[in-house]
């Protein structure tokens, strides 16, 4: 959370966001993601209705990436894991973090994929980034 008596140019919507312009992590180190959605649309009811996928793959041979506090929901197919929900709520535009735990990641480089779908609309939207685990 971004300390309001002391503001950062790096603040954004009441959290403090340092940047990691390598995109490299090491094991170990956690990498936490912030994101935000815009327009979302509303159902006749006033409510927004969206599904976050997020999958994470590999580009080394034996690379491998957990995350512990979401097993139940992990699905892992080869050298991917990633996780998916549905989430209901009353703005048009959401904005929230997640983290990766890197403990069990090899090093390597890696692919991040995240996927917006407006349920109401059907429209999605993904974006994707790399990143390295070192050590």
């Amino acid at each position: 959370k971004a300390d309001p008596n002391r503001p950062s140019k790096f603040g954004r919507k009441g959290w403090e966001i340092r940047p990691a312009p390598a995109r490299t992590f090491e094991r170990g180190q956690p990498l936490f993601v912030y994101y935000e959605i815009y327009n979302l649309n509303r159902d006749e009811f006033g409510q927004t209705k969206y599904q976050i996928k997020y999958e994470v793959e590999t580009r080394t041979p034996e690379g491998k990436i957990t995350i512990p506090f979401l097993a139940k929901l992990r699905q892992k197919h080869r050298d991917k894991v990633g996780f998916e929900f549905e989430q209901t709520g009353s703005k048009p535009d959401e904005h929230d973090y997640f983290e990766l735990d890197l403990s069990e990641a090899k090093p390597g480089n890696y692919e991040l994929e995240m996927k917006v779908t407006d349920l109401i609309t059907r429209q999605t939207v993904s974006k994707q980034t790399m990143f390295t685990v070192s050590r």
